[in-house]
């Protein structure tokens, strides 16, 4: 009889093991991390993203190890560097490349001015929240890009 309780539970063990994992944006923040998530830019100052034409999505992506920020802003790519302590967070000046996509140059500006100002983050639920004191800059949600 124990063999048989036994074996069960180690068959559904193979068989849970098997079953695909969430995504990402189903998961609780204490699962989460700043780091080497990727985030898809959502909100800039509360308003929602709208795309227009071919553009990519915006993201964000902090790496721990080398203290470099790297993403897009929709049109085009940034990297530079990040210091954090805490939950103070600093990005310092970015480096980007200089595309001219239509209907998109305002949402970018508001990008960069609030990547420019952030002073802070907070990660809700599977929120990246980008902070310029209490105010909300912009809202990233996580993404599974299998990493």
């Amino acid at each position: 009889m124990r063999k048989k309780v036994l074996l069960i539970f180690i068959g559904l063990f193979f068989i849970l093991s098997c079953v695909p994992k969430s995504p990402v944006s189903n998961v609780s923040d204490s699962n989460l991390s700043l780091f080497d998530t990727h985030w898809k830019l959502v909100k800039i100052n509360g308003q929602i993203i709208k795309l227009k034409g071919n553009h990519n999505d915006p993201f964000i992506k902090f790496d721990k190890e080398t203290g470099r920020v790297s993403g897009n802003t929709g049109c085009n790519r940034f990297f530079g560097k990040y210091k954090i302590q805490d939950s103070s967070l600093t990005i310092e000046p970015l480096a980007m490349t200089r595309k001219a996509c239509k209907g998109w140059m305002d949402q970018e500006h508001s990008l960069t001015k609030v990547l420019d100002q952030t002073t802070g983050f907070k990660i809700q639920d599977t929120f990246l929240l980008l902070m310029n004191g209490e105010t909300i800059g912009a809202r990233y949600q996580a993404e599974n890009k299998n990493q």
